[in-house]
């Protein structure tokens, strides 16, 4: 069975697609689109933007906790950064706050098991 009247999706400042009828628009953008960008144009310089170890963020390690603290010690967004992710009920280094579903923590994140293979 196909459905031959479907309208694509369209987002606009008067009618927001929303995942669920009613529901709040920027909680539904951001469950289909994913966290926004980090970029405001308040605070033109992240220090994360760009990087390369993006697994940095949810660390395993106090090591990697405190390089992730330590990239965000001296950057300007760093209270921007904090508010977003506490607001967003995050998981992850944000500001140099460790959040997990938008508290502050500090439990490290368990590294992922390796799948169970199987014996013959």
């Amino acid at each position: 069975m196909s459905i031959t009247n479907r309208r694509p999706f369209t987002r606009s400042a008067s009618k927001p697609l929303t995942a669920v009828r009613g529901s709040d628009p920027v909680l539904s953008a951001y469950a289909l689109d994913g966290p926004p960008a980090p970029h405001t144009d308040d605070v033109p310089d992240w220090s994360c933007s760009g990087s390369t170890t993006p697994d940095l963020w949810f660390p395993t390690t106090v090591e990697q906790l405190d390089q992730a603290r330590a990239v965000c010690a001296g950057c300007p967004a760093r209270a921007v950064c904090a508010q977003r992710g506490l607001a967003l009920k995050a998981d992850g280094v944000w500001g140099g706050t460790l959040l997990s579903h938008g508290r502050p923590t500090d439990e490290l994140f368990r590294p992922s098991r390796e799948p169970a293979r199987a014996t013959a």
